[in-house]
């Protein structure tokens, strides 16, 4: 029994639901995230538009031949390539898979995420958070993967500053950090979706260069 008359928790229980700091969680999104979620929205169209205008110039870029570097000389093959990459880089993120935590906020009981493909709502109660690692020292997380009970599944992925610990922690609360065996279940989380990332910038690149004719 602890002094305000509340029970104390046994020793080696399970420490209290994550949503248990909703009172200090954050109530707003970011303008910077916003920026980056309608620059996303723009992004895939963009990159579409310009994948199309390749294909159909390409007897006119061609004509320029390459640079000393082996690439078209033209500047519109070289910026296609580059948003193709970028394209490949951001897709789960394009997709609403990924969301940054600064483009979520808490709503009562229930967390809002705003990614390029709109708006969803998590009941933080009533989902699974498992927290992963890339790339980092053994005591920073930097992303979390949040499973709703209807199967609804969002990644909130913090870029390397430290900080996007901490906006985690506030999002969803806090759970036990100690123990090797989820350290190193959070690493292999982390290094398989940088696999899955990787293997999914080469596909896009794949598929770009054959939609404008094998050439980037």
């Amino acid at each position: 029994m602890t002094a305000t008359g509340t029970p104390a928790p046994a020793p080696g229980s399970a420490p209290a639901h994550r949503d248990s700091t909703t009172d200090a969680a954050p109530r707003e999104v970011t303008r910077a995230s916003l920026v980056a979620v309608w620059a996303g929205r723009v992004l895939v169209p963009l990159t579409a538009a310009l994948v199309v205008a390749t294909r159909l110039t390409r007897p006119w870029w061609e004509r320029q031949g390459l640079d000393e570097t082996g690439y078209p000389a033209h500047w519109l093959p070289n910026v296609t390539f580059a948003l193709l990459l970028a394209v490949g880089i951001l897709a789960p993120w394009l997709c609403g898979l990924v969301a940054s935590p600064w483009a979520a906020r808490r709503d009562g009981a229930e967390m809002v995420v705003t990614s390029v493909t709109g708006r969803r709502r998590f009941t933080v109660a009533s989902c699974r958070v498992v927290d992963f690692r890339v790339l980092s020292t053994p005591s920073t997380s930097h992303g979390a993967v949040v499973v709703g009970p209807r199967g609804g599944v969002v990644v909130l992925l913090a870029g390397l500053p430290h900080g996007g610990r901490r906006r985690i922690t506030a999002l969803l609360g806090d759970q036990p950090r100690d123990g090797l065996g989820r350290a190193v279940r959070e690493h292999l989380l982390g290094l398989a979706l940088l696999l899955l990332t990787v293997a999914v910038v080469f596909g896009v690149l794949g598929l770009g260069s054959w939609a404008v004719g094998g050439v980037l």
